[in-house]
């Protein structure tokens, strides 16, 4: 993980928007993949309406295309989306 975060500084991926303040009765959004990491199975996006894991609060739980988002954690600015599998997410798409 830690090296994931490291990339993510090196590469100046910017930090996730929190759209699901401003937009907390919204279940769709168009999201565009800052990061992709295949070992962990994690997605970074460049906003996102599920709620990370924090202060007594359960992380959210949905989908992102066709992957099941069953973990959400905040790191460094940057909103974590564990999914059941990444792939054919690529960056930038």
């Amino acid at each position: 993980m830690k090296n994931f975060l490291k990339s993510l500084e090196q590469k100046g991926v910017p930090e996730t928007q929190k759209t699901y303040y401003a937009e907390k009765h919204s279940f769709k959004t168009k999201a565009k993949v800052l990061a992709v990491n295949e070992s962990l199975n994690i997605l970074v996006l460049d906003h996102t309406l599920l709620y990370p894991e924090g202060g007594g609060q359960c992380a959210d739980h949905g989908e992102i295309e066709k992957a099941r988002v069953y973990d959400v954690q905040k790191r460094k600015g940057w909103i974590l989306h564990y999914c059941n599998s990444v792939e054919g997410f690529k960056e930038g798409q």
